[in-house]
Formats: structure tokens, sequence, C-alpha cells
């Protein structure tokens, strides 16, 4: 900073100061007002646009929200009908209905030992549903051929799926119980 000399009596020189500090005080105020304006300014966009992003974020999330929901609805009612035809069968099973106690003998007995079976369902029309995995192809289709030569089940059908892998393939069938 650049100093002047003052020649002026003391009483004046005072005057000058205090003036001088009074000029820097206001325009201190002044950019110190000026400052705050702005910064308030900002904050005020920012809460608007934070605002906005919120209310889509809520909305984004009601949407996604109902679509779980539903989700899980469709998906409950497929376990509930699942659990149902396992009880079905069940109550058949232990109604002694031997017709079905021969086929379950019978069935066990043409099982291929390279197959696992994951589940055995027998419908209310009395059809048969098998599912499960296989080592090799061959034995799916040895199955097949085994559920075609036993006197207990006709009418299996053939889903050409059960062919798509050579080894370690899932396979199904349906078939009914002859009565």
């Amino acid at each position: 900073m650049k100093r002047y000399i003052n020649l002026l009596p003391p009483d004046e020189q005072k005057e000058i100061t205090a003036a001088v500090a009074i000029a820097r005080v206001s325009s201190f105020g002044f950019w110190l007002l000026v400052s705050v304006a702005v910064l308030a300014a900002l904050l005020l966009a920012a809460g608007f646009t934070l605002t906005a992003q919120l209310r889509a974020a809520n909305e984004t999330v009601a949407a996604s929200e109902d679509e779980l929901a539903k989700f899980e609805q469709s998906q409950l009612r497929e376990e509930v009908g699942v659990f149902n035809q396992d009880l079905r069968n069940f109550q058949t099973l232990a109604a002694g209905k031997t017709e079905y106690s021969e086929a379950l003998r019978e069935f066990a007995s043409i099982l291929p030992t390279e197959l696992t079976l994951d589940r055995f369902a027998i419908l209310e029309d009395g059809r048969v549903e098998v599912m499960g995995r296989g080592a090799t192809r061959t034995s799916a289709l040895r199955l097949r051929q085994n559920v075609l030569g036993s006197p207990h089940f006709e009418g299996i059908n053939f889903p050409l799926k059960n062919l798509e892998k050579a080894r370690d393939g899932e396979w199904n069938y349906r078939f009914s119980v002859k009565k």
C-alpha cells in the first residue's frame, strides 16, 4: 500500500481517515451483501433442483414397488399352485389309491440309474409329470422307451427339449397312468 504524506491539520486528517474507513466498510458491506445474495440464489436453485430430483426418484421408487409387488404376487401364486398340487399328490397317495402306488413302484423300477428325479407329480386328470436331470441324452431316451414298454403307463409325450444337451441335460415327460 502506498502511503501519502498528509500536511492537513490533525482534525481534518482524522476526518479523512474516518471517511476512508467508512468507504472501506461500506464497500466491504456491499460486497458481503452481494456475495450472500448470490449464495442464497445458488442455494435456492440447488434446493429446487434437489426437490425435483427427489420427486422423480420417489416416482421411480413407487413404480418399482408396484412392479415388484406384481412380480411377488405372480411368483407367490405360482408357489401356491405348486404347493397345492403337491398337497393333492400327498392326499391321493395317503388315501391309499393303489393304482398310484403301483405306478410309483413301476416308475421307480424303470427309472434308469443315470437319471435323477427332481419332481414326480400326479395331476388332477390322472396324468403324471416327471422332471429331472440326466447324465446323458441316451438315458433320458431310455426312460421314454421304458415308459412306453410299461403296462402301467400310456401316452407319453416327446419334448425335443430333452434332446438339447448331450450331457448333464434336464428332462421332463408327461404320461398317463392306465386305469
